[in-house]
């Protein structure tokens, strides 16, 4: 710059300045929030001339990298900073290039959209269109979800969806932790999963063969479906499937059955679709037939009717029908059978029939023809055994009788079969005789797997008839019994015999317990009950559905060691049942039970108060022992929490009880019965740890203690679920009646803070010593980030409205301005301002700017730090500037702006005409305005004033000079309009230092001028003659005739004349038209003079009627750079009043055109007397 001013007073200037060209003719950016845009504009001109400068910007949100440069192309790099900016705001100014070639002003447009991702597929600009991508293109969409991207640009604003996210993917699988995510934002639906075929039913042959089913889901996402069967002939074509697979929403499940592992007869299995949320069971059955000539349906038909047969006899047997209907019902059953040719079963079933109804014929007639069919025969033993045993029944004789013992029990002793062994029962007589020879022979069928009820109606009729034999409950002894029981044909002895070898087991049996379930039922005996209750115990079983069995053995009062625990632990929690009353009496003095139990006693007992309210006195004082006893191990569940909230009220709750409440006040019981799930976890998006509880049989109890905790379910494969999974959660205390008192005894329990906090911040709770709740919200380790920050703020505001200062201070220095909304921020910044803690204000300022800032605030700060803050501070400068912006400064913030702001000329020129009118001391200020305005040749900022200020006490001779020199300077080759001011400060500067722009200048200035001063005169008159003397003759000396007596030399001749650079070469080209009939209209060339510093001059001397026409070229060039045509007339000073022989002969051609021939005649004599006397005057002596 200040070579530049030195140039000007020296008279170098250039003529015309560079065009500039910026690369940029406005900046438009959408940035991206929370981010920050690097960007550049490059400043050049067309003839890549070097420049210097400087660059500012109106924001401080827009930092210019590198505010000099100097080059000849300079590329200016900035950087917006949109981390303090929401989305949608806006930010508008311009950048400023103060350079030595102008002043520029380039306009900029921030506009702060929200953060978006790229990928293949292009721009994802929000969670909807996140959604999308998840749709079309789920493996970039997962890759984008894994990423800290992601997180950056949907969650980041968002803790509850961040929350979610966080604990989602700590999933074992990261497609299922997005599909759950989505779902949970309510973006998508879960997917379900059907089946086209609800089972499979099929009759195989020898090969294998495929059947599909098809497999549908709901809607698009993700699901891992297992596949699986219990069957070895059933094979599946996957393991796994998962969604991806589907084509349509639809897989075709490819199903293989292989007949050569299966059985005759059905084969069942199951085919399991299972997702963690569903399981579809298909069964299938496959059905092979039998092999040989007898078809499958009819072997069912004989098996239906051999059953019949059974049934009927067994009824007639146990004197459940008479022997007519049996006859009657068999006789039915055997006409419907469809025999083979040559059935001898068919024929000795009828053949019985015959002889138990007399049919003496019949039966002679058949046994006859098993006589010849038979006779000897050995190859079938039951067949012949049967003849032997039918015949003797038809002849009744001893002898017959005692010979087919013999013969039956040779076959016996060799095939122990039970039919031979049936017809030894009803015709050996040593069986009636001993009937525990005839139980063991019937357990020895049984043993070797006779499973025929026929055996177990005769061994029942064994013990019916002598109840002794009975003396243990060995497996023959339980299946029989069970028939018996079942089929109701026990005697009462038996059945006193059974219960009480029942009690004396000592190891459950499935078969003993039916049994006597199934007596009892038929006969409720008190021996059976006792049974049932002793079995039970002594196998400690203790599921619910023996409840009823230990419910009816205490109402009954049996004399049962442990019977009154075992109805305790057997209960069902879940129902709300009074209990027995004897077990409320029972249990007064005896405390036996496990905590677990006595806690639902109690908990029983205290809800059932109103119907016992003795039996609630009675308990009391062991309840509340029972209580503090598990409060101080800190034990809770649903039973618990009903001791809890009766027996201790807020008033009796002192330090140690409180310390152990406060922890269990907040746990719920949460419910799941979903099989897949393994536990719970509970996040709390204020902390940045979670809870886990494993779920034992489908329950846990965890803690949740701030309104929209989060609970996710874990699987077995460790992926985590939201939304997806049912679940039950129940609240087991009121812990808002308790919360207030807990914190007068325990301050340093988290659970307790947060809630507290919580509901003060929310709901304006009226919670005792709220500063120090926040104080110790902010210190609880594990916060988030986000949460600190509400609470700080929290108490940072409490601290300001209640006018507490000194720790208003404290807190606010540890504000992070980063992590604030722009309303926050603003609160904060005035906050600090209020409070003096300038340091602090400025550096957030400095980083997000002050537009918000309410001006009186701004304007208070201003004024601590000027008075501060000797020396400059770049953002103090922007923060006066801006307060003086306002219209509402005071002096202090002005001077500070004079002494160190720099800016534009025009923004330096306002704050001038501010301070001048204050009557501040400007003359640095001045100079620095004066010098930027000179530096940058702008013309647009009149400086005058500010010139004419400094004058009289600036002593900076060089940019007087300078500044007057350069204005000359433009007055004469740009015509620039300056002030009138100037001329006199020329007039006196050139009086001392010469100065011929300044000379020049005046007397262009002085020919405008109507009337000039004697003075003017002279110096006009002065000047000229030096300047004429000098070769200097400028075409605006002629204006002078009539005010300054010039020579007539002047005033008779034209000047053409052209302004450009120095030293050019410039070429005028023209010709004279003297006359219509000229005869050459050629231009003549002739190179101008250039008169002075830029300023060519062309003399011409033209006659009345004389036309002059010509143009301009510069260095030689072809393009006309000026051109006119210019007629004597019009032009000429010749004056009538004037005898000059110029005029003289203007006169004479002017008289000779219009042939006035005596004013022509008069003219030449008056020209030849003037010429002759002119040289007789003039002759040397």
């Amino acid at each position: 710059m200040k070579e530049k001013i030195t140039q000007f007073s020296r008279g170098n200037f250039e003529y015309e300045l560079p065009r500039v060209i910026l690369s940029d003719e406005q900046i438009i950016v959408d940035v991206e929030q929370g981010s920050t845009y690097y960007g550049c504009f490059t400043i050049t001109t067309q003839d890549h001339i070097e420049m210097k400068g400087l660059v500012y910007s109106s924001s401080r949100l827009l930092v210019i990298t590198e505010e000099q440069f100097r080059g000849d192309e300079n590329v200016i790099q900035y950087r917006f900073k949109a981390s303090g900016l929401q989305a949608r705001d806006e930010e508008k100014g311009t950048i400023t290039c103060v350079t030595s070639i102008g002043e520029f002003e380039l306009p900029f447009h921030f506009r702060v959209i929200p953060p978006y991702c790229i990928t293949k597929k292009g721009e994802v600009k929000d969670l909807f269109h996140f959604t999308n991508l998840a749709k079309e293109d789920p493996l970039t969409a997962i890759s984008l979800f894994k990423t800290d991207e992601f997180v950056n640009v949907f969650l980041k604003k968002e803790p509850t969806y961040l929350a979610i996210y966080d604990s989602l993917m700590k999933s074992s699988s990261a497609s299922q932790a997005m599909e759950e995510f989505l779902i949970a934002i309510h973006k998508k639906l879960p997917v379900e999963i059907d089946i086209d075929k609800k089972e499979l039913y099929f009759e195989v042959n020898k090969d294998p063969f495929m059947e599909k089913i098809y497999i549908t889901r709901s809607n698009w996402g993700y699901s891992e479906i297992k596949l699986f069967t219990d069957a070895p002939f059933i094979k599946l074509d996957h393991k796994v499937l998962w969604t991806d697979n589907f084509a349509l929403n639809s897989y075709p499940l490819e199903v293989v059955l292989d007949p050569s592992k299966m059985r005759v007869g059905n084969n069942y299995g199951r085919i399991i679709i299972k997702t963690v949320h569903q399981t579809i069971i298909v069964p299938v059955i496959c059905k092979v037939p039998h092999k040989g000539q007898v078809g499958s349906s009819q072997v069912t038909h004989l098996r239906r009717h051999e059953l019949q047969l059974t049934k009927n006899y067994l009824n007639f047997r146990m004197n459940k029908i008479d022997l007519p209907s049996y006859i009657q019902e068999t006789n039915a059953v055997l006409s419907s059978l469809t025999i083979l040719d040559d059935d001898i079963y068919y024929d000795l079933a009828r053949t019985h029939l015959y002889i138990i109804s007399d049919n003496h014929e019949m039966a002679r007639e058949m046994l006859a023809n098993f006589a010849n069919r038979i006779d000897g025969s050995k190859s079938n033993a039951v067949a012949y055994c049967a003849f032997q045993y039918l015949n003797a029944l038809y002849k009744k004789d001893k002898e017959v009788i005692d010979a087919a013992v013999e013969t039956i029990r040779e076959y016996y002793e060799k095939e122990a079969d039970w039919r031979i062994l049936w017809f030894l029962l009803y015709l050996d007589k040593k069986y009636d005789s001993n009937k525990l020879h005839k139980l063991k022979d019937i357990r020895r069928v049984c043993e070797l797997g006779c499973k025929s009820p026929i055996m177990y109606y005769e061994a029942c009729m064994v013990f019916n008839s002598d109840p002794s034999l009975l003396h243990e409950l060995g497996s023959f002894e339980r299946v029989f019994l069970n028939w018996g029981a079942k089929e109701c044909y026990l005697n009462q002895e038996v059945i006193v015999q059974y219960a009480y070898l029942a009690a004396r087991e000592k190891t459950f049996s499935g078969v003993i317990y039916h049994t006597l379930v199934r007596l009892y039922q038929e006969k409720a005996m008190t021996d059976i009950l006792y049974a049932i209750c002793a079995l039970l115990i002594k196998s400690e079983k203790t599921d619910n559905k023996y409840f009823e069995w230990y419910r009816l053995g205490v109402e009954a009062q049996l004399k049962l060691t442990s019977l009154h625990e075992y109805y305790m632990y057997a209960i069902n929690e879940d129902e709300d049942a009074c209990l027995s009353r004897p077990i409320y009496l029972y249990y007064i003095y005896n405390s036996n039970l496990s905590d677990n139990r006595k806690a639902f006693l109690y908990a029983q007992i205290i809800r059932n108060k109103e119907e016992n309210p003795s039996i609630y006195k009675t308990y009391q004082k062991q309840m509340e022992r029972f209580m503090y006893r598990q409060l101080h191990a800190r034990q809770i569940n649903r039973n618990l929490a009903v001791i809890y909230n009766d027996l201790l009220p807020p008033e009796k709750l002192d330090e140690t009880v409180a310390r152990d409440l406060s922890v269990l006040m907040y746990y719920h019981e949460i419910t799941c019965y979903n099989p897949n799930i393994k536990g719970v976890y509970v996040v709390h998006k204020e902390l940045e740890n979670e809870i886990y509880q494993p779920l034992k049989e489908g329950r846990t109890v965890i803690p949740v203690f701030t309104e929209n905790a989060q609970i996710f379910f874990v699987d077995n494969t460790d992926n985590r679920y939201y939304e997806t999974i049912p679940y039950e959660v129940r609240q087991l205390m009121d812990y808002t009646k308790y919360a207030e008192v807990c914190f007068v005894y325990e301050k340093e329990n988290p659970l307790l803070i947060l809630n507290l906090a919580e509901l003060v911040l929310n709901y304006h709770s009226n919670t005792q010593d709220i500063v120090l709740l926040y104080k110790l919200a902010i210190q609880i380790p594990n916060l988030q980030a986000w949460c600190y920050k509400k609470y700080l703020l929290a108490l940072i505001k409490h601290y300001h409205d209640h006018y507490d200062g000194e720790l208003l201070d404290e807190y606010l220095k540890e504000v992070d301005m980063k992590s604030l909304t722009e309303s926050e921020r603003i609160d904060m910044m005035e906050y600090m301002i209020i409070r003096d803690l300038t340091d602090k204000a400025m550096e957030s300022i400095g980083r997000f700017g002050s537009t918000l800032v309410p001006q009186n605030r701004l304007h208070k700060l201003c004024l601590k730090l000027v008075t501060n803050t000797p020396e400059r501070d770049e953002v103090l400068v922007y923060l006066c500037h801006e307060v003086f912006k306002t219209g509402k400064c005071q002096d202090v913030i002005l001077e500070y702006l004079v002494t160190y702001f720099q800016g534009t000329s025009k923004e330096m020129l306002a704050i001038w005409k501010e301070a001048h009118a204050r009557n501040m001391k400007l003359t640095s200020y001045e100079e620095r305005l004066l010098g930027q305005v000179l530096f940058t040749e702008n013309h647009n900022v009149l400086v005058g004033d500010v010139f004419l200020s400094y004058y009289p006490v600036g002593d900076n001779r060089i940019l007087i000079r300078g500044f007057i020199t350069y204005y000359a300077y433009q007055y004469l080759l740009k015509d620039l309009e300056i002030e009138e001011s100037l001329f006199p400060i020329m007039k006196k500067e050139i009086a001392t230092e010469e100065n011929e722009f300044c000379n020049i200048a005046l007397l262009r200035y002085y020919s405008t001028l109507d009337v000039l001063t004697e003075e003017e005169v002279n110096f006009v008159d002065f000047q000229v003659h030096r300047l004429t003397k000098k070769g200097i003759v400028m075409p605006f000396f002629k204006d002078f005739k009539g005010k300054v007596a010039l020579s007539e030399l002047l005033f008779n001749k034209y000047y053409v004349s052209y302004r450009t650079a120095k030293d050019k070469k410039v070429i005028i080209h023209y010709y004279m038209d003297r006359s219509e009939d000229s005869e050459s209209n050629e231009y003549i060339t002739e190179q101008m003079k250039e008169v002075f510093e830029g300023i060519y001059v062309k003399e011409f001397m033209l006659f009345s009627q004389e036309e002059l026409l010509y143009y301009i070229t510069e260095d030689g060039g072809e393009e006309e750079k000026a051109s006119d045509c210019i007629e004597a007339g019009e032009v000429s000073c010749m004056s009538q009043d004037v005898d000059t022989k110029f005029d003289l002969i203007n006169l004479m051609i002017t008289s000779y055109q219009m042939q006035d021939e005596k004013t022509l005649i008069d003219t030449m004599k008056q020209y030849v007397t003037q010429s002759y006397s002119i040289d007789e005057l003039l002759k040397p002596l």
